[in-house]
């Protein structure tokens, strides 16, 4: 956990990491916003949310995230392809794709680590995987030894 540190006499919070979750569900960015990664996190800080790709792409390039969340299947740019532009762009920026689609859990894993995510999540279904969610993230930060800047 992030530490404050005193800077000239003054106690300075750690910079957080700046996150935007892309998804055409109000539920999943609620659950985001309220549960995974709500407004008093030592950790994430959600900068902005975006209901497709292309609006997501958007707010990439506007916000400068060091993290996005996205959705798999959304109006516009599908996930996949976002994070193709995202990368191409912005390629330091960590992007996870997150899906409810079992079923086409490999398939989509593979497209998403070749267009340059670090991980496929499950996309929270109600609170109680939220956590694991959670979890999920900040275990596949630490291995990619990502580190803010």
């Amino acid at each position: 956990m992030a530490q404050e540190t005193a800077q000239g006499g003054k106690t300075v919070a750690p910079r957080r990491w700046r996150v935007l979750v892309v998804d055409d569900s109000p539920t999943i960015l609620g659950l985001f916003q309220l549960v995974i990664m709500p407004e008093d996190d030592p950790l994430f800080q959600i900068i902005g949310t975006a209901p497709n790709g292309t609006l997501g792409l958007e707010a990439v390039l506007q916000h400068e995230p060091d993290i996005v969340i996205l959705d798999y299947e959304m109006p516009g740019l599908d996930g996949v392809s976002l994070i193709r532009q995202i990368k191409a762009r912005r390629a330091k920026t960590a992007v996870f794709l997150m899906s409810s689609h079992v079923d086409e859990a490999r398939e989509l894993e593979e497209s998403a680590l070749e267009a340059g995510a670090i991980d496929f999540i499950p996309k929270p279904q109600k609170d109680y995987n939220a956590n694991a969610v959670r979890m999920l993230i900040e275990m596949d930060l630490r291995r990619a030894k990502l580190r803010l800047e």
